[in-house]
C-alpha cells in the first residue's frame, strides 16, 4: 500500500506518522528532545503532535492503539509537563517527567512506572468514567478500562492479566 515505508537507522518520524511493528519486530525511536520510545512486536502508535526547538511550543502527543511501549521522557516534559500525553483507547496518560511502560489490549490499558524522580508522577485519566488516577510509585500499576480504573501493586499483576507481564524483549531496556 502507498504511504508505507520501512524504518531504518536515523529515519525521520513526522507528525501524523503511524509506527507499526511486525510480529517479530521492535523499534526504538529517539526524538530531538531526548525522549526515547521503544515499541515491542505487534504495537501501533500514531504521532499526533511533536514540537521542540527554537521558536516552537514544547509538545509531545501520541495515540497508542495496541501493543507494548516503554518510554523515557525528555526535554518537552522538563519545559512543560502538561505538554506531554499518551492516548489509548481506554484513557489518556499525562506524564510528569519519568520513565514508564504502557500495554494496550482490546480490553484495557496497563500503565507502570519504572523511573519516578523528584516527586514526579503519572496521571491516568479513564476516558470512559472520567476518573483520574495518580501513579506515584514504581511498585504500583494502573489498569484502565470501560469498567473503571484500578491501582494495584505490581506483585499482584500476574493474577490480574498474564497478557501484561513484561516480555523479555523489553525487560532489559532501561
Amino acid at each position: 500500500p502507498s504511504g508505507l515505508r520501512e524504518l531504518a537507522l536515523k529515519t525521520p518520524i513526522f507528525e501524523s506518522d503511524e509506527v507499526r511493528t511486525g510480529e517479530k519486530g521492535m523499534v526504538q525511536l529517539l526524538f530531538n528532545d531526548d525522549t526515547t520510545m521503544t515499541l515491542d512486536a505487534g504495537s501501533v502508535v500514531a504521532m499526533t503532535d511533536f514540537g521542540y526547538g527554537q521558536g516552537e511550543e514544547p509538545s509531545f502527543a501520541v495515540d497508542m492503539s495496541l501493543g507494548l511501549m516503554r518510554m523515557i521522557t525528555g526535554e518537552v516534559v522538563n519545559g512543560d509537563p502538561e505538554a506531554f500525553s499518551v492516548k489509548t483507547p481506554h484513557g489518556t496518560i499525562g506524564i510528569r517527567g519519568t520513565g514508564f511502560s504502557v500495554a494496550v489490549s482490546p480490553d484495557n490499558t496497563l500503565v507502570t512506572a519504572f523511573q519516578l524522580t523528584d516527586g514526579r508522577e503519572i496521571l491516568v485519566k479513564n476516558d470512559f468514567t472520567g476518573e483520574m488516577t495518580q501513579l506515584k510509585s514504581t511498585s504500583m500499576a494502573v489498569i484502565v478500562g470501560p469498567e473503571g480504573s484500578q491501582l494495584i501493586p505490581l506483585p499482584d499483576l500476574p493474577a490480574v492479566d498474564s497478557q501484561f507481564i513484561a516480555r523479555p524483549s523489553l525487560s532489559g531496556i532501561q
